[in-house]
């Protein structure tokens, strides 16, 4: 008789951080692009975030919380708990080279546009993510496997992008997916299960 649906599994939480706390209104050219890019990475959340109950929940529970070092991810997994974070470069953002508009000044949401139109062309030409990013994808997949082998529960404070690349790689090597939907705003939170066989491996 088959009894591996009785077998304890672990779960896996993929976070994306919440708000940051960086405001730019106006248009920028492609210095002031880059210059909020920088300001972006540097900053926090912002000091009014309160994170969703259900991410809350699941993070008092987890016997494991990672993050990106990146301030704003940090700064969201100690608002979900006051235990120790296991910080890791393996989760940061994935690298978004600026697009080179020259002196052309344009709204944030059009530079938006724009890079997710480049990426979305690099991407069917497989140039996008870079080689760097993609090893670090599958360092990323592996190393969660192995700790799921001794973890019940993880949390990982991670970034929209890298997120979105790290979930397909999951799924590719055999975690279940248990969301209906995928949401993308900040603190949205993905689940995961891993096959029983690994945890009786």
């Amino acid at each position: 008789m088959d009894t591996s649906e009785d077998l304890p599994r672990s779960v896996l939480a993929l976070v994306r951080h919440g708000r940051s706390a960086f405001r730019q209104h106006g248009r920028v050219d492609t210095a002031g692009f880059r210059a909020w890019r920088m300001a972006y990475e540097e900053a926090g959340i912002t000091e009014d975030e309160s994170p969703p109950p259900r991410v809350t929940h699941f993070a008092a529970s987890a016997s494991l919380i990672i993050s990106s070092h990146a301030r704003r991810a940090s700064q969201s997994a100690q608002m979900l708990s006051n235990r120790s974070v296991v910080v890791s470069p393996l989760v940061v953002e994935l690298e978004h080279p600026a697009l080179d508009l020259g002196r052309l000044k344009l709204p944030l949401v059009v530079w938006a546009i724009a890079m997710g139109t480049r990426i979305a062309m690099q991407t069917l030409r497989s140039v996008y993510p870079s080689p760097a990013d993609c090893i670090r994808v599958n360092l990323a997949a592996e190393w969660l496997q192995e700790l799921s082998q001794e973890h019940s529960s993880i949390v990982v404070i991670t970034h929209a992008s890298f997120r979105k690349r790290l979930a397909r790689k999951l799924v590719q090597s055999g975690w279940k997916s248990t969301n209906s939907q995928q949401p993308i705003h900040p603190w949205s939170m993905w689940l995961f299960e891993t096959p029983s066989a690994w945890k009786d491996a």
